[in-house]
C-alpha cells in the first residue's frame, strides 16, 4: 500500500531482508535495494507512517517470513524504533532478527546531509554494506 495515510507502506517487494525506516530516510533505504539488487540481495523497502502508536499488526504483516530486519534511522542509538520493533515482533515472529542503523551515541555536527550520512553509515551504500554483513555475504 503507497497511501500517505497508512501506517505501514511497501515501497519495494523483496525476499531477503526487510528494510524499515520512515520520513526522509526513504530515499537512503531504496538506494541501498537498488545496490542490493544489482548484487544479487532482494530487499523489500518498509516505510512506517506514525510511530507512536507503533502499528503492530501491519509490521508483523509486512515482516512474516523474514529472519532479518534491518531498521534504519535518523536518531540517536537506543531512541527506541529499533527496541520498540524488537519488543513488537518478539512474540508474533520469533524467527525474525531486528538490526538497525543509526547515528549512534557521538555528538553530531552539523554539515550537508549527504556527507554526514556516509560518515555515519547511514547513504545507500553504506546501509547496504551494513546488510550484506548481517547477512554473512
Amino acid at each position: 500500500d503507497w497511501s500517505a495515510s497508512a501506517p505501514v507502506c511497501c515501497h519495494r517487494d523483496g525476499s531477503d531482508v526487510a528494510i524499515v525506516t520512515y520520513g526522509t530516510m526513504i530515499n537512503q533505504a531504496m538506494q541501498a535495494a537498488d545496490i542490493l539488487q544489482m548484487q544479487g540481495i532482494s530487499a523489500s523497502v518498509i516505510r512506517l507512517g506514525c510511530l507512536n502508536p507503533l502499528p503492530e499488526e501491519a509490521l508483523e504483516a509486512a515482516l512474516n517470513g523474514f529472519r532479518h530486519v534491518v531498521v534504519v534511522e535518523e536518531s540517536a542509538a537506543g531512541a527506541g524504533l529499533k527496541e520498540a520493533i524488537a519488543f513488537a515482533l518478539q512474540e508474533r515472529i520469533p524467527e525474525c532478527r531486528i538490526h538497525a542503523i543509526d547515528l549512534g551515541n557521538e555528538f553530531v555536527p552539523h554539515g550537508a546531509t549527504n556527507i554526514l550520512y556516509e560518515s555515519y553509515g547511514l547513504d545507500g551504500a553504506s546501509i547496504a554494506g551494513f546488510i550484506k554483513e548481517v547477512l554473512g555475504k
